[in-house]
């Protein structure tokens, strides 16, 4: 089917990710539950029985050996043996899952036929160049993953069976019109609250904090006032665009690409057309935008100059100038309806108004230039982009496997394994745990290989890890800065600062308790405000997600029962500090300003979410029941 290719070289693993993402879903891991038989086996070959079903060993080790050269790069070198124990889990785990998926779809009926399967490997992105499906790429894909033809179909086939077995429990999943009203009608509520906001600087007293206090939770807490732990960083980086750059095409290469593809070459059709613009401010200026581009339709029709009614009344400040001339251009150079319109014309021929987002369009086409084929000085810089790039990531691969083979070999020198890989060697001063540094920016798998025991305690050389697509670092630390207590003095100002937040905090609350209470026994909420000192948000309708006011008000408000009759008054704490009074006095269902077709992609995201939970509702029962055995020993 994809034609030979287990005679692929196996390489270039850096880019399994491209097409294991993909087959990742079929490793998902839930949870072991059900019966599990830790028994041994009869058979030698067998990692584990689910329902009599084997699932051979080595598709076990295959699986393992995929997840381990992951992880050994996470921690950058071996595993630690509690994790090894607990992946290793997982991945039988998710083997047993697949298998269970497989028999559920099998016995429900589904099927793929070998034309399904063919269309989907066809379709698969990672196996297309310029959105067709591309036999070489296919190959040197599946070798790059280390994945036979097989293997790869087996995989798409029993991915094609789950999607099967969760489209049937999409089918039969539903929302009643009732369920769907309610929860539209809960969205869709509002309640009209007023508040006031008591911040916590205007209850902080005369703002002095004893220095007593200020060194008592400074010895308390100094936990909490440690310098950040850093390290110095040596790294080691390759960058595919450098890669690139240094690539030599051999004598004859593009002459020959260009030979073998001329088919690929093409210079789309062209066409050279004017447009007048009148342009739709608002939806109430529809119909005298289009009674305006019908006039003026009408004039060039009569004959009328086109450039000179363009330059007069044209609304595209672009081409007004030039008697609206767009020049020549390709037909993805507009948006649909005017590139259908003008695709579909003669030249000379004039058409409108032709409605698009930006107002209505009078389009006339002068002239038409065919497809046609690219000459090779046309299509050399085409050509050499991408044979560059197919060579720079052929030596990217290779070095990453070079350097692989290097650390797995015992080097400790970062500059001995930079200088035989062509990798530039760079210091950051400090790099921060759980922030990074320099122009390593903030990635977490790097931050977390940076601080691993490997690369921190045992000075081995960290990745190799890639930020992006193109850049693969290696690290060595050569300092580590452990936390340390910082000194008082630069520390005072911010737990000052801290004493008044809540000092201010906790009065501010007790005021606004106080206040609740005056309120509920008949004090006006205007006279409650003046006597706090403060001014009173006025009485507004407000939804659940109103970014105007704060979280902590609208969660309260939407958490109270209705108010019977007269308003309802709560105290509450806000996030920055401060409290506020709260009153609320009415609820109304205001329908949103959603349009139907939002509304009805609303009620098909909540569908599915619906059949998304059947479909794991349904996994998870299967494997409950499920008679699974595994071998103690799949892996040895």
């Amino acid at each position: 089917m994809l034609q030979s290719l287990n005679d692929a070289l196996k390489r270039h693993r850096w880019l399994s990710a491209i097409l294991l993402g993909a087959i990742a879903m079929f490793f998902v891991v839930w949870g072991a539950y059900g019966v599990v038989n830790m028994d041994f086996f009869s058979r030698a070959d067998e990692a584990a029985r689910v329902n009599g079903v084997s699932v051979p060993r080595a598709e076990a080790v295959r699986a393992w050996q995929d997840q381990q050269s992951q992880w050994q790069r996470f921690f950058g070198g071996e595993i630690p043996a509690e994790r090894q124990a607990e992946i290793k889990n997982s991945v039988l785990e998710g083997l047993v899952r697949r298998a269970l998926i497989k028999e559920r779809a099998t016995d429900l009926g589904y099927r793929v036929s070998p034309q399904r399967l063919r269309e989907a490997i066809l379709r698969e992105p990672a196996f297309q160049v310029d959105g067709k499906y591309n036999a070489d790429v296919a190959r040197a894909r599946l070798a790059q993953a280390g994945i036979s033809e097989s293997q790869y179909e087996r995989e798409v086939e029993e991915s094609l069976l789950r999607g099967q077995l969760e489209g049937g429990m999409r089918v039969s999943a539903f929302i009643t019109p009732t369920e769907l009203a309610r929860i539209f009608a809960l969205e869709d509520e509002q309640r009209e609250i007023s508040y006031l906001e008591l911040p916590y600087d205007k209850f902080t007293g005369d703002g002095k904090v004893d220095e007593a206090d200020i060194r008592k939770r400074y010895e308390a807490e100094q936990q909490r006032f440690l310098t950040p732990e850093s390290v110095k960083l040596e790294y080691a980086e390759l960058r595919l665009d450098e890669v690139k750059a240094q690539v030599k095409l051999a004598d004859g290469a593009l002459e020959k690409y260009y030979a073998d593809n001329r088919d690929k070459f093409v210079e789309p059709e062209r066409r050279k057309a004017r447009h007048i613009l009148i342009k739709v401010a608002e939806a109430k200026d529809d119909a005298a935008a289009k009674a305006r581009a019908e006039k003026l339709l009408a004039e060039v029709k009569g004959g009328a100059d086109f450039a000179e009614l363009a330059r007069a009344n044209s609304d595209d400040g672009g081409s007004a100038a030039q008697g609206g001339d767009l020049g020549w251009a390709e037909r993805s150079y507009f948006v649909g309806p005017f590139s259908d319109a003008l695709f579909a014309m003669q030249p000379g021929e004039i058409r409108g108004p032709i409605k698009t987002q930006f107002g209505y369009h009078i389009i006339k086409l002068e002239e038409i230039q065919p497809e046609r084929g690219k000459s090779f000085d046309a299509a050399r810089p085409e050509i050499e982009a991408r044979l560059r790039e197919q060579e720079a990531a052929d030596v990217f691969g290779d070095r990453q496997e070079a350097i692989q083979h290097e650390l797995e070999s015992g080097n400790s020198k970062l500059a001995d394994v930079a200088a035989s890989n062509g990798m530039r060697v760079e210091v950051v001063d400090e790099y921060l745990k759980g922030a990074g540094g320099g122009s390593l920016g903030a990635d977490r798998d790097l931050n977390e290989l940076v601080f691993s025991d490997a690369v921190l305690n045992q000075g081995r050389i960290g990745g190799p890890v890639f930020l992006g697509d193109d850049r693969m670092i290696l690290v060595k630390v050569t300092l580590h800065r452990k936390p340390e207590p910082r000194a008082l003095d630069t520390v005072a100002n911010e737990i000052k600062a801290e004493i008044l937040r809540e000092r201010g905090t906790a009065s501010a609350l007790a005021a606004a308790r106080q206040t609740v209470a005056r309120l509920s026994a008949g004090q006006p909420f205007a006279d409650s405000a003046k006597a706090l000192g403060v001014e009173a948000e006025p009485a507004r309708f407000i939804g659940r997600a109103d970014p105007a006011v704060p979280a902590k008000i609208r969660e309260l408000v939407f958490q109270q029962a209705r108010p019977d009759g007269k308003p309802r008054y709560f105290s509450v704490e806000l996030d920055n500090g401060g409290a506020a009074v709260v009153q609320f006095s009415a609820v109304r269902a205001e329908p949103s300003a959603a349009d139907g077709a939002l509304r009805a992609q609303h009620a098909e995201e909540m569908l599915r979410r619906h059949a998304e939970a059947d479909a794991a509702a349904y996994l998870e029962e299967a494997r409950r029941q499920a008679q699974v055995t595994i071998r103690p020993d799949a892996f040895n």
